[in-house]
């Protein structure tokens, strides 16, 4: 999608992709400006929590699993260019700041790229995040604060693209049944509402917006108030049984 507005066309770009795995060692280099694998003038988003947002030193391990994970694009290291969003928490003012950093980037000429997975899926948050909330109203406020401020980005960027496909979607988790299986009663009307909302390259901006609008309902809607994690969220903790009706929850980020 080409930015119109011509007061945009010195700035950088918005991607969205699959972000390439650093080689083995890498962050042995001397020179990080040298990496095959990465673009000198890109910023690598990823989701982190309140412990490790800040993490960008190479020599130091992040600590974290999925994006942060040794698995994850930098291989568990921080990387001044790999520039995290907190996605476990709702952390409007850190994020804002965070966000504001990239759309000086932007207007400075450089490329900010924004995960989705393979599948087209968009990853921010979506996955291990999920399940760092104890509820899932929390979980939709965040997702709205995070996709309104990269639609921002997006309003600015004077080329957005989606590579490898014509769009991506976003996936509302609270219809896994999984899920459902093990939490309050939702409202019929709520569980009709789609599993999946797409945004296309040729009217992404509308697509987003719509998008954000939908979040804005599942925020405001009064069925979620009380609409909270039972089982879920102990899933990938560590619990420590103190009597048959006390839980601790330990090392959940």
């Amino acid at each position: 999608m080409n930015n119109n507005n011509n007061d945009n066309n010195d700035n950088g770009k918005v991607i969205f992709g699959w972000i390439p795995q650093l080689g083995k060692k890498w962050f042995e280099r001397s020179n990080l400006d040298e990496l095959e694998e990465w673009e000198n003038d890109f910023y690598y988003l990823w989701g982190s929590n309140i412990n490790n947002y800040d993490a960008d030193d190479p020599k130091k391990i992040i600590g974290g699993s999925g994006m942060a994970g040794t698995k994850g694009p930098t291989r568990g290291r921080g990387h001044p260019r790999y520039y995290s969003i907190i996605t476990t928490s709702i952390s409007e003012e850190i994020n804002k700041n965070r966000f504001e950093f990239l759309k000086d980037q932007i207007k400075d000429g450089k490329t900010i790229y924004i995960p989705i997975d393979k599948s087209g899926r968009f990853v921010l948050g979506s996955f291990i995040a999920y399940n760092r909330f104890a509820t899932v109203k929390n979980w939709f406020k965040s997702q709205k604060l995070i996709l309104s401020e990269i639609y921002e980005l997006i309003n600015i960027a004077s080329e957005v693209i989606i590579n490898k496909t014509d769009s991506f979607y976003w996936y509302d988790n609270s219809f896994d049944n999984s899920l459902n299986n093990k939490m309050e009663l939702i409202e019929n009307n709520i569980i009709k509402n789609k599993k999946k909302i797409y945004c296309n390259n040729n009217t992404l901006l509308d697509d987003f917006k719509s998008l954000c609008e939908y979040l804005d309902s599942r925020v405001e809607n009064e069925n979620l108030i009380n609409y909270k994690r039972s089982h879920n969220f102990f899933k990938n903790a560590t619990i420590i049984l103190q009597t048959p009706q006390e839980y601790s929850i330990m090392d959940c980020l």
